[in-house]
């Protein structure tokens, strides 16, 4: 039975933006999603605060590319 775990957006932006020293450990845990280990959740509200912060570190058309 895989863990149910709620996400905060800001491991959602680290995986994306690479941020260190957060990366790696963001990487693993949606590794383990992958993997079936755990099943992650996320607030609908954080999906606006991702893209706005992902698209002001990236730029809109390289985030939109993801």
């Amino acid at each position: 039975m895989a863990y149910k775990l709620f996400v905060d957006s800001d491991v959602v932006i680290d995986f994306f933006t690479d941020r260190e020293p957060h990366a790696n450990p963001a990487s693993e845990l949606f590794e383990l999603n992958e993997q079936g280990s755990v099943k992650l959740f996320l607030s609908a509200v954080s999906i606006n605060n991702i893209y706005y912060v992902v698209r002001r570190f990236l730029g809109h058309k390289k985030k939109l590319k993801l």
